[in-house]
């Protein structure tokens, strides 16, 4: 197809998408507003629509019916049709401002950005002294980064803006965007008209100063409040919130020197108690953690923790993190001394004696937190394991039986309890769990598993006697007469008790002859037994209890049984002359005609499967299964135009499965390579299902193929304005703008999965092309920016992290091959490890191996100080590969006390670890490191 006919065919495309008439199997479909007197749907979703325009038309700038109306456009020819009934308005009434305006943010909706600018510009020569236009293009070409036009369009609308509230929010905006495109002076000019709105509005400054920090210009951020730090003095409210935001920025600019000192003022300042006490005391522990100086600060802090009790817990916490477990569990224990009823404290306590402890001790522990939190079953559930693992089986079961009356009607815990039992118990414990079954068929009569697994028990244990006759309760069980029989039919024929399982399936199907489900077991238990002529009558049931459901999956699948059946047995052909001679009689016997094309199509005779559809179609044109049969029956020969042809038969006559059917059609023209067929068939899909997000989304993967990207994109957009949160189609679009070269979009489609994802699969999905695409367009700390707080939001927090701890790999490996001289190099790199320390650290006690293993490279290139202390109790776990990895870092590191976790490993009686230890103190250059190694 040359290109000026592929232009003319989308041409003839756009045009048939407006058009509201369709032809479907030669009958032609009422406009849509036509079918809304007889559709109560759509009426009403007309209406709405009128609503929402209404509303517009009173204030074109309104978020809620704009979206409304987006939602509800399907009614009217989706996204499209509204374009061209604001086009007709605004041609009918040239002189309406709001409908100019409602057509250009429609035309920005549709990512027409020419149209919309030219329709905002119209609304503005209507009425120039309003700033709707103005902010609107202001918006439109700030997300085309277009910085020029942007600024002169928000420098338009502030001058028009009259009120306050409203004029700080676009100034709020432009200084946003002014950070954004790196024009600081630009940004403070919004941000002093800003100011000069309120002058007095100490929160208008923060605001601002937050801005700043927020769009990565820490330098001015941290300017901004300290200003407001002197204007804020005397008022604590303030100046606690102001505290910590100079703090952590002079952690992010790495001026540990000024943090310190702005975290003790804070300190100073705030009163024992105080609800921001504990985050400035966490902030300098940052500060030394970070110059690996915690022993400092914890002899600094001892002298004050008999006075204060979050101080002792704290420097309990620090000996933890320093590797010094006996010494933070005496101070842990000094503190449950004083507040028993801490219970961070006892899980403290805990943690470290299943780290060293005795079993003694972590026994009692244990019944200690039960004591402080009664009523809480997962810890006296997790003593008794304790219990029993270390062969204390008396007290285990003098436990569980404890438990079990405790909590008489909690499910969870007797399933539970039944678990210990049978995973510690003996033959002596057969009536416990006997009992605890019990109770669960007492607390959930309608569970039928509880039924099922006591049998089970009595199973295990060989007295089917009492198996049987747990089981038999399922007879009386179920929501109606037969399904009990068939719950124990089930059950029975699974233990191979043939013959009982064959006489519960019979009495199953007496009591509901109609149901194909208990049939078609029963058949496939007579089929596995090697019965031929018994399978064969029941699958002959199966087919008559069906027959209300022709072209049903049961009918089918009878069928199927039954021809496999006469094949085995050598009776196929015989079977089929039968079938032939009463398909042939007068009249004909429909039935053997569809069980005929069936064994054609079974045994590959496909021109004789296509001779028997045809007649069948011809006997009764509507006919679904003859049609569905006919269709594959042409596929499979190639005769595509045929297949085509039946599809439309069926689409006409089987208006639910329409969609599917013209979407099978347009695909099979496409494998014709006849597009406008193609293309005639997707506007039919639209048309028969405008509320149907899964009908656009197939059409703009029908257009994606024929390479209409633009509207496959429209396509995919509607399908997201009827089902804002369908990943799979983000991914689709994220994916087309790849295509034809726009990254900025695909970033943001992109980053909105990442955060909006319903499935962390797909988050992950989105992280890692988001990932590809910061490392090809080197915007791998503005990804950084979109992955950190979420990793603090604490949502599916393990995938966060490791994209985050993947940005931080990136970031790395660029630098390492940087044109840079070396030392500029390694100062960068410094700086990413730094900044990187926290999820770092975080990604280290995390328990999937391979970000730890990640986190560990890039803690190796950057060797931050403060990942020593980790980095040491790493060096004593059993994982050779992630030893060697610490040594390795901490020998890079080279503090006094990486020096030490170096000269302990070198002690070590593992033959391999002296040797890696000796290598990494050969990379520390200082007098320790020497002493070490000569005293080896």
């Amino acid at each position: 197809m040359t290109t000026r006919a592929r232009l003319l065919l989308r041409a003839a495309m756009v045009l048939s998408l407006a058009a509201t008439a369709v032809v479907v199997g030669g009958d032609t479909l009422r406009p849509r507003a036509a079918r809304a007197a007889d559709d109560g749907g759509d009426e009403r979703e007309l209406r709405l629509i009128e609503t929402y325009r209404g509303m517009l038309a009173e204030d074109p700038d309104q978020e809620y019916p704009f979206r409304r109306l987006l939602e509800v456009s399907h009614a009217v020819g989706g996204l499209v049709g509204l374009v061209r009934a604001y086009e007709e308005e605004v041609k009918a009434k040239p002189g309406s401002y709001s409908a100019w305006m409602v057509l250009g943010h429609l035309y920005r909706a549709a990512e027409d950005e020419a149209h919309a600018a030219a329709a905002y510009d119209a609304a503005q020569k209507l009425k120039p002294a309003t700033p709707g236009p103005a902010l609107a293009r202001a918006q439109l070409y700030r997300r085309l980064r277009r910085w020029d036009q942007a600024f002169a369009a928000y420098d338009e609308a502030v001058g028009k803006l009259k009120e306050r509230d409203r004029l700080q929010e676009v100034l709020r905006e432009a200084a946003e965007a002014a950070v954004e495109a790196d024009q600081v002076e630009r940004a403070n000019h919004y941000f002093d008209r800003l100011v000069q709105t309120e002058p007095g509005n100490v929160f208008l400054r923060m605001q601002w100063a937050a801005t700043l920090g927020k769009l990565g210009r820490n330098a001015e951020a941290l300017a901004a409040w300290r200003d407001l730090e002197e204007r804020a003095k005397g008022q604590e409210k303030h100046l606690v919130i102001i505290w910590k935001e100079i703090g952590d920025l002079q952690m992010t600019m790495g001026d540990l020197a000024e943090a310190e000192k702005t975290w003790r003022r804070a300190l100073d300042k705030t009163p024992v108690g105080h609800w921001e006490r504990q985050t400035f005391l966490d902030g300098l522990i940052a500060v030394y953690r970070r110059q690996d100086r915690l022993r400092e600060l914890v002899a600094e802090l001892e002298p004050e923790m008999d006075r204060q009790y979050e101080t002792l817990i704290t420097v309990a916490r620090l000996y933890e993190e320093l590797a010094d477990d006996a010494k933070a569990l005496s101070l842990y224990r000094k503190a449950l001394g004083k507040r028993p009823s801490d219970l961070q404290a006892r899980l403290s306590e805990i943690r470290l004696l299943e780290r060293f402890g005795t079993a003694d001790e972590l026994v009692e522990a244990y019944r200690a937190l039960i004591r402080a939190a009664p009523g809480e079953p997962r810890h006296e559930l997790r003593l008794a394991e304790l219990l029993f693992y270390h062969g204390r089986a008396a007290e285990g079961y003098a436990l569980i039986d404890q438990i079990s009356r405790k909590y008489p009607n909690d499910p969870g815990v007797h399933q539970r309890v039944i678990d210990l039992w049978m995973r510690h118990g003996d033959r002596t414990t057969k009536k416990r769990v006997e009992g605890e079954y019990k109770t669960l068929m007492r607390l959930e009569p309608g569970e039928e598993s509880h039924v099922i697994s006591l049998g089970e028990y009595y199973w295990s244990l060989d007295d089917q006697a009492r198996a049987r006759s747990t089981w038999a309760h399922l007879l009386k069980m179920g929501k109606s007469p037969g399904e009990g029989h068939f719950l124990l039919a089930e059950v029975l024929a699974d233990h191979d008790l043939t013959a009982e399982a064959t006489a519960e399936y019979q009495e199953a199907i007496r009591l509901e002859p109609k149901n194909p489900r208990f049939a078609k077991a029963y058949a496939s238990l007579l089929e596995k037994q090697k019965q031929p002529a018994k399978a064969l009558e029941a699958w002959r049931t199966v087919l008559e209890s069906a027959a209300g459901t022709r072209g049903g999956s049961a009918v089918r699948e009878a069928r199927r049984h039954i021809i496999d059946l006469w094949d085995a047995s050598g009776t196929l052909d015989k079977e089929i002359a039968a079938l032939e001679a009463r398909f042939a009689a007068t009249p004909p016997d429909v039935a053997a005609g569809h069980f005929l094309a069936a064994a054609y199509d079974r045994t590959r005779r496909l021109a004789d499967a296509e001779r028997v559809l045809e007649r069948l179609r011809a006997i009764d044109a509507d006919d679904i299964e003859a049609l569905l049969g006919l269709e594959q029956v042409y596929t499979r020969q190639n005769q595509l135009r045929k297949a085509i042809a039946v599809l439309e038969d069926l689409a006409r006559s089987n208006s639910s499965g329409a969609l599917d059917y013209l979407h099978r059609a347009a695909d099979l023209a496409l494998s014709l390579g006849d597009e406008p067929l193609a293309l005639r068939f997707a506007r039919q899909v639209v048309e028969m299902n405008p509320a149907d997000a899964r009908a656009h989304l197939r059409v703009g993967d029908l257009y994606a193929r024929m390479g209409f990207r633009n509207e496959a994109a429209d396509a995919w957009r509607q399908a997201l304005v009827l089902d804002p949160r369908n990943d799979g189609v983000r991914f689709k679009l994220a994916g087309l703008y790849r295509d034809i070269g726009q990254p900025i979009r695909e970033e943001q489609v992109l980053a909105e999965i990442v955060r909006e994802a319903r499935e962390p699969t797909d988050a992950l999905r989105a992280g890692r092309r988001l990932l590809q695409l910061g490392v090809a367009e080197g915007r791998l700390e503005q990804i950084e920016d979109v992955l950190r707080p979420l990793v603090e939001s604490g949502n599916a927090r393990s995938i966060y992290l490791k994209l985050l701890v993947d940005a931080y790999a990136f970031m790395c490996q660029s630098l390492v091959y940087d044109p840079r001289p070396a030392a500029e190099r390694e100062q960068a790199l410094q700086l990413v490890g730094e900044r990187a320390l926290k999820p770092l650290l975080d990604a280290l006690a995390d328990n999937d191996v391979a970000v730890r293993s990640r986190a560990l490279d890039v803690l190796e290139l950057t060797h931050p100080a403060g990942a020593s202390p980790i980095l040491a109790r790493l060096t004593q776990e059993t994982d050779m590969l992630a030893q060697i990895q610490a040594a390795a870092t901490l020998g890079k590191i080279g503090t006094e006390s990486a020096v030490a976790a170096l000269a302990r490993m070198a002690m070590s009686a593992k033959k391999p670890l002296p040797r890696v230890a000796e290598w990494a103190l050969g990379l520390v250059s200082s007098e320790a490191a020497a002493t070490v190694l000569a005293e080896r």
